[in-house]
């Protein structure tokens, strides 16, 4: 993904550990983000200020339930505009685009991620 989005000048790529503050109240470490050109404005020394076009969450067996439920819950209401969960164990994946407001599902296949975002699949 990293070499994709640097080809193509499309914006930037930040994996964990990198600081997003969703709000005032939310900050997270996601593990993976894309950060489309127009929304570089956010990007700031101490992290990114706001939800980040794309945000991928490799799942454990600690925070499972909070990055499907809170953290998948404070993603949409912030605008991530898509949202993956990786299972490694099995490598299942679970995905999310926003559309008007509200999360829909998308395909899911074993070890592979079709993003909507960027004509890009990644395959793992």
């Amino acid at each position: 993904m990293l070499d994709f989005v640097e080809s193509g000048n499309l914006g930037e790529v930040r994996v964990a550990p990198f600081d997003v503050y969703l709000n005032h109240k939310n900050a997270f470490q996601p593990d993976i983000i894309f950060i489309a050109n127009e929304n570089l404005n956010k990007l700031e020394e101490n992290g990114f200020h706001g939800a980040p076009d794309l945000v991928i969450e490799i799942l454990s067996p600690g925070s499972w339930r909070f990055d499907k439920e809170d953290k998948k819950d404070e993603y949409e209401r912030s605008g991530v505009k898509e949202y993956w969960m990786v299972e490694p164990r099995d490598k299942t994946t679970e995905g999310f685009f926003l559309q008007n407001n509200e999360y829909q599902p998308l395909p899911s296949e074993t070890g592979k991620i079709s993003l909507q975002l960027l004509p890009l699949t990644i395959t793992f």
